[in-house]
């Protein structure tokens, strides 16, 4: 474990410069030609180290990448995440990747351009090491935080994780460096809400659907 340690620590320089190519690419949804980028710099990277790699490109939308590797044992290993962000085109100009005080910033540096570049790097220095003895799935999403609302993400997430030992999402942890092992989740709903009209003499034979839309709001309040 030493060993490994002292490889990945070796690494730190071309692993922020990794990050800081990342960072410096806007890959939010109405980034589709970035997120693209960012998904093949990922799987260049992983396909040096021996991971056979596979894009799903969803042309205007985003691009996904799926990474695998063979392993000696039968214990499958799974990691997980997504290359967008929430920073719309531009921002990555506007304020590129910086380190100040031993803290680096930009647009998406945390969630989660910062666990992929870890992620990678860690990986490549197992694989230096001849550090190999379980399989590896990688599978990165291009539209997580909008919810996927044009593509197979969550569909992909599910078969690939289905039966692994372990599966790790390096979404960013706690401020005090805790492991998060549950966070929320996220659903879209569409709600149909009809009102009744009245006259304004007789407001009681009429019902609001903007009073009910707040009744139902708080209903389903989590």
């Amino acid at each position: 474990m030493d060993e490994l340690l002292l490889k990945i620590e070796s690494k730190k320089a071309s692993m922020l410069a990794f990050l800081e190519q990342l960072v410096n690419i806007d890959s939010a949804l109405d980034s589709p030609e970035g997120n693209k980028q960012c998904a093949h710099l990922i799987g260049d990277k992983l396909a040096a180290i021996g991971f056979s790699i596979e894009y799903y490109d969803h042309p205007g939308v985003c691009t996904h990448v799926l990474a695998k590797k063979a392993g000696k044992s039968e214990k499958q290993v799974m990691i997980s995440g997504h290359t967008d962000t929430v920073f719309l085109s531009g921002t990555a100009k506007k304020r590129p990747f910086s380190i100040r005080d031993n803290y680096a910033y930009g647009p998406g540096v945390a969630d989660m351009k910062g666990g992929i570049a870890m992620a990678v790097f860690v990986l490549e220095a197992m694989s230096e090491l001849g550090w190999n003895d379980n399989g590896v799935t990688i599978f990165f999403c291009g539209d997580e935080e909008p919810g996927h609302p044009k593509t197979n993400a969550p569909d992909i997430f599910k078969k690939e994780g289905k039966g692994k030992a372990t599966v790790f999402c390096l979404e960013p942890g706690r401020p005090d460096g805790e492991v998060v092992i549950g966070r929320k989740g996220v659903i879209i709903t569409k709600m149909d809400i009809t009102e009744i009209a009245s006259h304004a003499m007789e407001p009681h034979k009429g019902i609001s659907a903007i009073h009910e839309m707040a009744n139902k709001i708080q209903a389903i309040k989590i």
